[in-house]
C-alpha cells in the first residue's frame, strides 16, 4: 500500500524555519537597489500585502497579474523584476536555512518518527476508524509513504534520511498486540525544484497570466507557468508525483495553503479521489480560530470550510462533492504529525 504525503510552507514554518511568505518580503523589501522597475514591483508587493495577500501562493498569482503593467516590448522589465525576486528568495532561503541541515537531535527524530508511525491518530474518532479500517484490509501487505515537497528548502529531505533509516513502528488496531511496520523512501520529490536546482516560481497555467499577449514571447510561458518550466529543464519531478498520487490510497496534505497557483495538483488530487472510492485524503489544516470541544456548530464551519476550499477545484456534480468530502478529514493544529525542531544555528541566520 502507498501513502502520500504533499508538504509545504507551513511544514519549515512548524520546524521553526522562518520561510513564510511574510518573512521573506519583510527582508527582501529592505534590500538595496538602484532599478526603478525593481522599486516599483517592490511597492506591488507590499500593495498586494495590504490588500490581504499573505502566502507564497498568492504571491505566484499576483505575479500573474503583475504582467498587466508590461507589453512585449517592455516584458524584459518583468523579466528583471521576476529574476531579482527570485534571486531574493534564494539568498533568503539559504541564510534562513544554514546550518539548519545538521543532525536532528535524538529526541527529535524519537518525537518524528512516533509522529508519522501513527499519523492519522490526531483525527476524529470516526475518521481514524476510516483510516484503521484500511490498514486491517490490508494487515499482509508492504506499507511505503512517499513524501512529496512544494517547498524550496531541503529540510524535509533530512526527515526522510531519519525516517528511512529503519522501519516505523506502530501498534496496529488500538491496543492490538499486533506490530505494524510502515517503510518510508528516503527520496524526496521537490514538485518545484530547490534553491540549489532550478527553483521553479510562478502560476499554475496560462489562464492565470493577464497579458496574454507575453505568451508570444520566447521562453516566457517556462519562466512563469510552472508546469513548462519543469518540462524546460528536462526533469521528471511532476511525472514522478503524479504516478505516485495515482497508485496511493491515502494522501496527507500538510502546511498547504490549497492555493490557486498550485490548483493541477488539487484537481489531480479531486480526479483521485472520485475515480477510487476506497482512497482518502486527510488536510492537517493551520487555524488561528480558537476551535474548542463546546461549539460543534463553529467547528463543523471550520471543517466545512476547509473541504469547500479544497473541492472547489472542480466541477463535479454535487452528488459527486458528497460523496468526496466523505473521504476527507481536516486536522486542526496538528501537534504529532510531522513535528520536528530545527535548531536555529547561533550565526548565519537572517536577523530582524
Amino acid at each position: 500500500m502507498i501513502i502520500s504525503f504533499l508538504v509545504g510552507n507551513g511544514f519549515d514554518i512548524a520546524s521553526g524555519v522562518r520561510t513564510s511568505y511574510s518573512s521573506f518580503y519583510d527582508w527582501y523589501c529592505k534590500q538595496p537597489h538602484e532599478n526603478l522597475h525593481i522599486y516599483t514591483f517592490k511597492k506591488e508587493i507590499q500593495n498586494d500585502i495590504d490588500n490581504g495577500g499573505e502566502n507564497w501562493a498568492d504571491f505566484e498569482m499576483g505575479l500573474g497579474k503583475y504582467t498587466a503593467k508590461f507589453s512585449a516590448e517592455t516584458v524584459d522589465d518583468f523579466i528583471e523584476c521576476y529574476e531579482d525576486a527570485q534571486r531574493g528568495i534564494i539568498e533568503y532561503l539559504e541564510k534562513e536555512t544554514k546550518g539548519r541541515y545538521d543532525a536532528i537531535s535524538e529526541s527529535e527524530s524519537e518525537k518524528l518518527r512516533e509522529g508519522v508511525a501513527k499519523f492519522y491518530q490526531e483525527l476524529s474518532p470516526a475518521g481514524f476508524d476510516k483510516i484503521d479500517s484500511i490498514f486491517k484490509a490490508k494487515e499482509n501487505e508492504d506499507c511505503t509513504i512517499h513524501i512529496m515537497s512544494f517547498n524550496y528548502t531541503r529540510l524535509i529531505d533530512k526527515c526522510a534520511e531519519v525516517l528511512a533509516a529503519s522501519p516505523l513502528k506502530a501498534w496496529a488496531y488500538g491496543n492490538s498486540s499486533k506490530l505494524r511496520r510502515l517503510k518510508v523512501n528516503q527520496t524526496v520529490i521537490h514538485i518545484h525544484g530547490t534553491s540549489d536546482e532550478f527553483p521553479i516560481l510562478g502560476v499554475n497555467d496560462s489562464s492565470q497570466i493577464v497579458n496574454q499577449d507575453l505568451l508570444s514571447v520566447p521562453y516566457f510561458a517556462e519562466m512563469l507557468i510552472k508546469p513548462q518550466g519543469v518540462a524546460a529543464v528536462e526533469r521528471l519531478w511532476h511525472v514522478q508525483a503524479e504516478n505516485i498520487i495515482a497508485s496511493s490510497q491515502i494522501i496527507c496534505i500538510f502546511g498547504m495553503s490549497l492555493g490557486d497557483s498550485d490548483s493541477r495538483w488539487w484537481q489531480l488530487i479531486m480526479d483521485w479521489l472520485r475515480d477510487n472510492y476506497n482512497t482518502h485524503l486527510i488536510i492537517f489544516w493551520h487555524t488561528d480560530i480558537e476551535l474548542n470541544r463546546i461549539s460543534a456548530f463553529r467547528y463543523a464551519r471550520e471543517v466545512d470550510k476547509v473541504k469547500a476550499k479544497f473541492t472547489k477545484y472542480s466541477d463535479y456534480e454535487e452528488n459527486v462533492i458528497k460523496s468526496i468530502k466523505e473521504r476527507i478529514h481536516v486536522v486542526f493544529n496538528p501537534k504529532h504529525f510531522l513535528q520536528v525542531e530545527f535548531e536555529r544555528p547561533l550565526i548565519g541566520a537572517v536577523s530582524g
